[in-house]
C-alpha cells in the first residue's frame, strides 16, 4: 500500500513506466524514512530532555552490558535482509545522537556550575617558628671569670667596684660599663649576651611575617587562579593571556616614552632650518615682474597667544622659466625647546620697489610642520607639503609685535604650489650653548663688563646679545682662533684677528664643560685642516707642480709643502 501511494505521488514525474526493480528500491526507502521519523517522535515523546542517552536506552531495553536482539521488522517488497540492517543503522544513529547531546549539557551544565576548590591554610599557621636561646647563668663555683675588664683592659678587682655579666665570664669596672650610675647594678649584661637575645628576636618576628606574607600570597594566588579558570577556557586563556602581554608591552612603552619627553621636552637645542625651493608658482601675473621670499616662524607649540620664538626671511627671487624658486637658503636657531610648530609663509613683491617704501606683499600660501618629535629624537626630516590658508600670520618682528599686511591672505585656491623645507639638528655631544661673562682681567673672573648668550656649534662660536635675538653679534671659527685657559682664575682667552674676549662662567661645571668643548672642537678643527693641507700637497706633488716658499727659503720640505697651499689660498681670495 506503501508503495503504491509513492507510485502515485511520482507518477508525474516518470517518463514512461517504472520497472518493477526502481518500484521496490523506492519502496525500500519510503519504509526508512517512515521508521526514522517513527523513532524521533516517540524519543521525543517518551524521554525528558534531562535523562539524555540513559532515559534513551532505557527506552530501547538496552543494558550497560550488552542489547538485546532487536526484534524482527516486518517484511516489505526491499526483503528481510536489507530492512533490518536499515533500522539497525537509524536506531544506533539516534542512539548516538542522543549520547552526544547528553554530553553537552551535561558539560554546559558543569561549567555553570563549576565552583574553585577552596584550599585551608589554616595549617600553615602552626609552624613551628625559630626558638629564643635562652643563656644558662655563669656558675660561679664551677667556672672562673676574666681578670681584665672588658671597656679598659685593666685589672678589675672583685667587689663594689665590678660588675660581671650573668651569662658569660665578662667582667667590667662600674665607672667603665655604667659611667652614668651611682650604685651597682645587681643584673648586668654584657654587651655581645644582649646581642644575642636580641638577634633571636629578630629572625623569631622575620620569620613569622615572611610565614604569614607566604600565607597571604598563597591565598590570593589561589583566588586568581580559581576566578580565570573559572570563566576562561585554555584557548581563550591563552589568547588573552597573549593580547595582556601585548597590552603590557604597549603601555610600557607609551608609559616610557611619555617619561622620556618628560625629561627631554623642555631642554633647548639648537638646530638649521634650510629653506630650499617654491615649486610650481604658475604663470606670471599682469601686475608685472614679481620677486618671491619665504617667510620663516617658529612658535611654541602650546602657545594660547602665538607669541613667536624666532623669525627669518629669505632673500627676494625672480621664478624661472618652469614656475620655480630655488631658495637654498639655511638659517641657524640658536636654542628653543621641542615643542615648536615650523610656519613657512611664500610672499612676493613688486621689482624694483625703493628701500624707502614698504612693498605691498602678496600672499600665495603657507606650510606648517610639528618638530617635537624630530627635535626630541635628534631626527632630520624634509617637508615637501602643498600649500594652504594661513594658520599663523608672520610678524614684523618676534614676539608680539604687529603682523606683517599682505593681500590675498583670504583666497582658497593655491593650484599645485608646494614649499620643500627641511630641519636638520645640531650634533649634541659637540654642541654647547649658555651664558657667559665677558670679564676686563685675567686675573679676576669677576669684573663683569658684558653678559653674551654664546652658542658653540658646527665648528664655529656665536656670540648674540640676547637669546632671543636670531643674530648673533660675533661669529667665530674654532680653527682660526687662539684658544688660552687661566687655571687660577677660570679665564678663557679667546683670540681671533686683532680681537680679544676673555669670558669665563660662575658655575664651576659649566665653565669646565665650556673648556673641555672648546679645546676639543679646536683640536679637532686643527687635525682636520692639516689632513686636508696634506692631501691638497700630495697632489700637487704628483701633478709636478712642488716648488719652494718664496717667503721661506732655508724652510724644509716638509715646511714648503705645507705653506704652499695657504700661499694659493691668499692669491686666490685677493683675485
Amino acid at each position: 500500500m506503501v508503495a503504491s501511494a509513492a507510485e502515485a505521488e511520482l507518477s508525474p514525474k516518470l517518463h514512461g513506466k517504472p520497472s518493477p526493480l526502481r518500484r521496490e528500491k523506492r519502496s525500500a526507502r519510503m519504509y526508512r524514512k517512515r521508521i526514522c521519523e517513527e523513532v524521533v517522535t516517540i524519543v521525543r515523546e517518551r524521554v525528558p530532555r534531562d535523562e539524555g542517552a540513559p532515559g534513551l536506552l532505557k527506552l530501547l531495553g538496552v543494558s550497560k552490558h550488552g542489547a538485546p536482539p532487536s526484534p524482527e521488522p516486518p517484511k516489505s517488497a526491499a526483503g528481510p535482509r536489507e530492512t533490518l540492517w536499515a533500522d539497525q543503522f537509524s536506531a544506533r544513529c539516534a542512539i548516538r545522537s542522543a549520547e552526544r547531546a547528553a554530553e553537552r549539557r551535561a558539560r554546559e551544565a558543569e561549567i555553570r556550575s563549576y565552583r574553585p576548590q577552596k584550599i585551608d591554610f589554616t595549617m600553615l599557621q602552626y609552624v613551628k617558628l625559630p626558638p629564643i636561646q635562652e643563656p644558662r647563668d655563669w656558675q660561679e663555683a664551677i667556672w672562673e671569670r676574666n681578670r681584665l675588664c672588658e671597656f679598659c683592659v685593666t685589672i678589675a678587682t672583685a667587689g663594689s667596684e665590678r660588675v660581671e655579666c650573668r651569662f658569660c665570664n665578662v667582667v667590667a669596672h662600674a665607672r667603665c660599663a655604667l659611667p652614668s650610675s651611682t650604685f651597682k647594678a645587681q643584673l648586668w649584661m654584657c654587651d655581645d649576651c644582649i646581642y644575642s637575645l636580641e638577634e633571636c628576636r629578630r629572625r623569631q618576628i622575620v620569620a613569622a611575617a615572611d610565614h604569614q606574607c607566604l600565607i597571604t600570597q598563597h591565598i590570593h594566588a589561589t583566588i586568581i587562579q580559581a576566578m580565570i579558570r573559572r570563566f576562561v577556557r585554555r584557548m581563550p586563556h591563552l589568547r588573552l593571556r597573549r593580547g595582556m602581554v601585548l597590552l603590557q608591552g604597549a603601555m610600557r612603552c607609551h608609559y616610557a616614552r611619555t617619561l622620556f619627553r618628560d625629561a627631554f621636552t623642555n631642554d633647548e637645542r639648537p638646530y638649521n632650518i634650510k629653506v630650499i625651493s617654491a615649486v610650481n608658482l604658475g604663470p606670471p601675473s599682469d601686475a608685472g615682474p614679481q620677486e618671491f621670499y619665504a617667510i620663516v616662524s617658529l612658535v611654541p607649540t602650546d602657545s594660547e597667544t602665538q607669541r613667536c620664538a624666532y623669525q627669518f626671511t629669505t632673500r627676494a627671487l625672480e621664478r624661472d622659466d618652469w614656475g620655480n624658486v630655488e631658495i637654498s637658503e639655511n638659517f641657524l636657531v640658536p636654542c628653543t625647546v621641542c615643542g615648536i610648530t615650523c610656519y613657512v609663509t611664500l610672499v612676493s613683491k613688486p621689482q624694483g620697489v625703493p628701500a624707502n617704501e614698504t612693498p605691498v606683499l602678496t600672499f600665495h600660501g603657507q606650510t606648517s610642520y610639528d618638530l617635537e618629535d624630530d627635535l626630541l629624537y635628534f631626527k632630520k626630516v624634509t617637508v615637501d607639503d602643498d600649500v594652504g590658508a594661513p594658520e599663523y600670520e608672520p610678524r614684523e618682528k618676534p614676539g608680539f609685535s604687529p603682523v606683517i599686511r599682505m593681500v590675498d591672505v583670504d583666497k582658497q585656491e593655491f593650484g599645485a604650489t608646494r614649499l620643500v623645507f627641511e630641519m636638520l639638528p645640531c650634533p649634541n655631544a659637540t654642541t654647547l650653548h649658555g651664558p657667559l661673562d665677558e670679564v676686563s682681567s685675567v686675573f679676576s673672573r669677576k669684573a663683569v663688563k658684558r653678559k653674551w648668550w654664546c652658542l658653540l656649534v658646527e665648528e664655529k662660536i656665536y656670540f648674540y646679545r640676547l637669546q632671543s635675538n636670531p643674530t648673533p653679534v660675533l661669529a667665530w671659527p674654532l680653527g682660526k682662533i687662539g684658544l688660552k685657559i687661566h687655571e687660577q682664575s677660570g679665564v678663557i682667552e679667546l683670540k681671533y684677528g686683532d680681537k680679544t674676549m676673555l669670558v669665563s662662567h660662575g658655575d664651576t661645571d659649566m665653565r669646565n664643560k665650556w673648556i673641555s668643548l672648546l679645546r676639543s672642537n679646536a683640536d679637532a678643527m686643527r687635525a682636520k685642516a692639516t689632513t686636508k693641507n696634506r692631501r691638497r700637497s700630495t697632489a700637487m706633488t704628483k701633478g709636478g707642480t712642488r716648488r719652494r716658499s718664496s717667503f721661506s727659503p732655508t724652510s724644509t720640505p716638509n715646511e714648503s709643502v705645507q705653506n704652499t697651499p695657504v700661499q694659493t689660498s691668499r692669491r686666490l681670495s685677493k683675485s
